[in-house]
């Protein structure tokens, strides 16, 4: 888990997967207890990292990319609305 954004891109790779391509990356430790999410977004790659304090991840690989790759879908409708309302607001000011 010391890799940073090369290093994880590196590892997709490896697997014959793009990093840019608009998926969601997850990895975690063998005792679950960090969790790194790469995904490609609009001008570079984002990183999420969470280590839990207790405890450990109880949720899927599989499910935790859907998950994310389900709320950043709303992130970028939210993003795309607020981006429409900017140009709206400028257009009426012309």
């Amino acid at each position: 888990m010391r890799k940073g954004v090369e290093g994880l891109c590196g590892i997709i790779r490896t697997y014959q997967y793009s990093p840019t391509n608009q998926e969601v990356y997850v990895f975690a430790n063998k005792s679950r207890t960090l969790v790194k999410i790469l995904h490609w977004e609009r001008g570079g790659f984002v990183v999420y990292y969470k280590r839990l304090e207790q405890g450990s991840l109880s949720l899927s690989i599989r499910t935790l990319a859907y998950l994310f790759s389900t709320i950043r879908s709303a992130w970028d409708a939210y993003s795309l609305h607020l981006t429409c309302v900017r140009l709206s607001l400028q257009l009426l000011k012309l």
